[in-house]
């Protein structure tokens, strides 16, 4: 018999974003900013993600390919809209959980 060796380490699953920030771009009252960013899978075989973000400040979050990361599944857009009518600025944080509530 032949014995193997094999040496590694492991990582928690995670989502990660393909960037840090999300600045939507700036537009005219009553039209629809708009901008698109991709959630990638580290280590989970199938997780449904869901998001929390305060309401009332005029955005919305649209999930064009579902709502499912997965093995085969490894990259999904998020596309985050801002409408107002009325000329403003906002800020908000946007999180993303599982079903579990853990983000």
């Amino acid at each position: 018999y032949l014995d193997i060796e094999a040496v590694g380490f492991g990582s928690n699953a995670a989502i990660y974003f393909d960037r840090h920030e999300v600045i939507l771009p700036a537009v005219p009252v009553n039209m629809t900013s708009r901008t698109t960013f991709y959630l990638l899978n580290h280590g989970f075989d199938n997780v449904f993600i869901k998001h929390l973000l305060p309401e009332g400040l005029g955005f919305a979050v649209v999930f064009p390919e579902g709502q499912v990361l997965s093995v085969a599944k490894t990259r999904l857009p998020v596309e985050v809209q801002f409408s107002a009518k009325k000329a403003c600025a906002s800020a908000g944080t946007l999180s993303f959980v599982d079903t579990q509530g853990k983000e």
